[in-house]
């Protein structure tokens, strides 16, 4: 991705929106069910008011969600009892513990 992978080899934090929150007006598309404006940050705090500013409905984006905006930077600062992992599942494919795998690369 043009937002994940520099910025975790950069050493900075990056967003890539779920598609339709942030609108892809005005963008020169380049593969259109991919494309999506991301934001990079020096922390997830950046970010989450960063993709503040940038979500809302645009009807000039077909693709663009019809819903309300939200506070990222106030749900990422919530107590954590607010955010609950009760019931969460986390999966991790097995390909991530792959036979042969380098031990530096399984360490990180």
């Amino acid at each position: 991705g043009a937002v994940r992978q520099p910025a975790s080899s950069c050493g900075t934090t990056g967003i890539k929106p779920t598609s339709g929150l942030v609108s892809r007006w005005g963008m020169i598309a380049y593969a259109s069910s991919l494309d999506q404006g991301g934001a990079f940050g020096a922390s997830a705090e950046d970010c989450a008011l960063l993709l503040s500013a940038m979500t809302g409905f645009d009807e000039r984006d077909s693709t663009s969600l019809e819903r309300p905006t939200e506070d990222y930077a106030a749900a990422l600062a919530a107590p954590a009892a607010a955010r609950p992992l009760e019931g969460l599942t986390i999966g991790l494919p097995r390909v991530f513990f792959a036979e042969g795998m380098a031990d530096d690369v399984r360490a990180t």
